[in-house]
């Protein structure tokens, strides 16, 4: 059902765009789509109209008009990240949910830590800290370096194909889990054999990093099959 209805939309946008064209001699633009990545000079990019590791949160705030809920969060192993979570939005046509990795130094991210508030288990392993006013308006402020988008939509593989094109690499990480890599758009698309899907977006440049953490994710899997 969810497939049929992406399909529709698909049509949807051409019709729009070929309406548009023969009423005005302009053809209609539909931002906002998951597959809408522009590419930019010195391995930057685009998306959701966000230039990543240019483009601050507020600035997003802004645009689409919401105000994120922001943690820090402490993995297992020590690794801090800052984090924007903008729960369940429309974005173009399409309903998903958007969280954003803020850019920020190994220090003030220690700094973010030492000042939180509270601190909550998550069922990941790793910790969940609530910082203080302060701290979320100075987060605020800061570059987004990374993008995770969770679609409602299921992308079986023909329709992850047609929407996506092929990957440069799949990468299979678990049991009817695969990544399908697009290092050229700084994008990492995790399939579930089912169709769910979660996209991972990060500029050109840093991509490799993503990748050598799918890889050791790979090993991982591998080690234990």
């Amino acid at each position: 059902m969810r497939n049929s209805l992406l399909w529709v939309l698909l049509v949807l946008v051409l019709l729009l765009g070929a309406a548009s064209w023969f009423g005005h001699g302009k053809p209609t633009e539909v931002t906002d789509l998951p597959w809408q990545v522009e590419r930019l000079p010195e391995g930057a990019s685009r998306v959701f109209g966000v230039t990543l590791g240019r483009t601050t949160a507020r600035e997003l705030d802004q645009r689409l008009h919401s105000v994120p809920r922001v943690a820090l969060f402490e993995s297992s192993n020590g690794h801090l990240s800052l984090e924007a979570y903008y729960g369940t939005l429309t974005l173009g046509m399409f309903e998903a949910r958007l969280e954003v990795t803020l850019d920020a130094s190994a220090g003030t991210l220690r700094a973010f830590a030492a000042s939180a508030i509270a601190r909550q288990p998550t069922v990941t392993g790793a910790w969940r800290m609530e910082l203080t006013e302060q701290t979320v308006h100075e987060a605020l402020g800061l570059p987004i370096v990374g993008i995770t988008y969770v679609p409602r939509v299921r992308y079986d593989v023909d329709l992850a194909l047609k929407s996506f094109g092929k990957p440069a690499t799949r990468i299979e990480v678990a049991d009817g889990q695969t990544y399908w890599l697009y290092p050229d758009r700084g994008l990492a698309l995790l399939r579930h054999s089912d169709g769910r899907a979660m996209l991972h977006y990060v500029a050109p440049s840093a991509f490799p990093a993503v990748r050598a953490r799918i890889e050791g994710m790979a090993g991982d899997y591998a080690k234990r099959g």
